[in-house]
């Protein structure tokens, strides 16, 4: 987990370092209040990200699925909550789990807003078919092999909910099928 912290730090001053100005923000600073100070500042801003695309989408006449998209949002708004409320309890009572929580809100906040924008365009940047082709091509694993791997994965409640309902979402949106969809997704988890 720390080293999520630390690669999630380094990501957000190169990333997001125009947030910092706006933060006060020791960006140089090994002390865990100034490494939450930046990481909230970072959370911030794709937070807003994410409010900015889910508007827009909800604000377009053309976009017909404004309640599946809200029963989608709903699901993942619970499972961060939950998800990160248990990456918190699993780091504490150290200092850095505080910085854990936020980590986790802001990669799974990244990871809707790339949802959001493959729903509103229908690219998909995550990367998941690129690893595809890569895991295939460098092994005798066959594609079904690592979709089975990926399906057997345990995920909480909150989580299948959530995935069951943005793949409801995609599919009705894009055709993707669901079980593609909720593979795609817990490799989304994995990979972060």
């Amino acid at each position: 987990m720390r080293l999520l912290a630390l690669t999630f730090c380094a990501i957000s001053y190169l990333w997001i370092s125009p947030a910092f100005a706006d933060g006060n923000c020791n960006k140089n600073s090994f002390v865990t209040k100034d490494i939450l100070q930046c990481a909230d500042v970072a959370y911030k801003k794709i937070d807003k990200k994410l409010t900015e695309q889910y508007s827009a989408m909800v604000a377009n006449s053309e976009f017909s699925h404004e309640n599946l998209l809200l029963d989608s949002e709903r699901a993942w708004i619970q499972y961060k909550a939950v998800h990160c409320e248990n990456v918190y309890v699993s780091v504490s009572p150290g200092e850095e789990a505080e910085i854990e929580k936020v980590a986790c809100l802001t990669s799974l906040t990244v990871s809707r807003v790339m949802e959001l924008l493959y729903l509103d365009t229908g690219v998909n940047a995550d990367g998941f078919y690129n690893a595809l082709s890569v895991m295939a091509g460098a092994s005798s694993v066959t594609r079904e092999k690592i979709f089975s791997h990926i399906e057997n994965l345990t995920s909480s409640p909150e989580e299948a909910r959530y995935y069951r309902k943005n793949c409801e979402l995609v599919g009705t949106i894009h055709a993707e099928e669901e079980r593609i969809c909720q593979i795609r997704m817990k490799f989304q988890a994995i990979a972060r």
